[in-house]
């Protein structure tokens, strides 16, 4: 009697420290292995793609370099006041994105780089009429393009767990075009040698190098997939031709002149992107 009583004491003992030691042992395997805000989550390489749309303006000039035989002290101002003006331009973007991540508690610093198309296109015309030869007219078309864009940038940021958000800013490179058209009406007022239309066209493409801020979200679905919407502005210095204007007068004698034509760019751009994590 006395030894069953012993034996089940014991058993009820056993069941008694088995019980929250497999208890202890479930938590054991459910929990992380360090609290889910000091997670090193956003360490490591990515790789991605993004899309979005970009807007820009340039400020651009035509003005005469050089009024040769064809154009009148008067007219030399007129030209350049039309020819000042903004070229607001628009257009969509998308390319792909590669970086790597260093996390340091919650403060995450990286470095990334990305090749994206972006085909920005405006233009503006200009027309007066000649002050000193009315009424012939003279009209300006100025048109900016690009067709893409790449930018390294390091990226500075704070994480909330699986939000990322960041300060962003680096060096930009585009291929910028530039194409003018100068054209008049016949006109018998210069120099008091009638002149058929006259006309100059030109144009220019240029690499440039420019610089880029800007910031952004970053929200991790898993520990390999990221989406994240982001901000860029990039600036790019002038770039600049000269075109040669040519008319002909009554005794077919061609009448020369040169302009100088400037544009810079501007653009702002917003895109949503996703990111695969190593």
């Amino acid at each position: 009697m006395m030894d069953k009583f012993i034996r089940r004491s014991v058993a009820g003992a056993a069941l008694l420290m088995a019980s929250p030691a497999a208890h202890a042992a479930d938590m054991i395997r459910k929990a992380p292995p360090y609290p889910v805000s000091m997670s090193p989550m956003w360490s490591g390489a990515y790789v991605g793609f993004n899309v979005g749309y970009a807007w820009g303006s340039s400020h651009a000039t035509t003005s005469v370099a050089d009024p040769g035989t064809y154009f009148l002290p008067a007219s030399v101002a007129q030209i350049a006041a039309a020819g000042a003006g903004t070229v607001n331009s628009k257009g969509f973007t998308g390319g792909v994105q590669a970086g790597y991540n260093w996390q340091f508690g919650r403060v995450v610093f990286g470095i990334e780089a990305d090749a994206n198309a972006l085909s920005l296109k405006g233009s503006r015309t200009a027309s007066a009429t000649y002050l000193v030869a009315p009424p012939a007219a003279f009209t300006i078309t100025q048109e900016v393009k690009t067709d893409w864009l790449a930018t390294v940038r390091p990226r500075l940021g704070y994480a909330f767990d699986s939000i990322l958000v960041y300060g962003t800013g680096g060096l930009a490179l585009t291929n910028l075009k530039y194409s003018t058209t100068f054209s008049d009406t016949d006109s018998t007022a210069f120099g008091g040698i009638a002149a058929n239309d006259a006309l100059a066209e030109g144009s220019v493409s240029k690499l440039k190098l420019g610089w880029t801020l800007g910031a952004g979200a970053e929200y991790a679905l898993s520990r390999s997939w990221t989406v994240k919407a982001e901000y860029l502005y990039v600036k790019f210095s002038d770039v600049s031709f000269n075109s040669n204007v040519t008319a002909f007068g009554a005794t077919a004698v061609p009448l020369t002149a040169v302009l100088a034509n400037t544009v810079d760019l501007s653009a702002n751009i917003v895109r949503v992107g996703a990111n695969y994590r190593f």
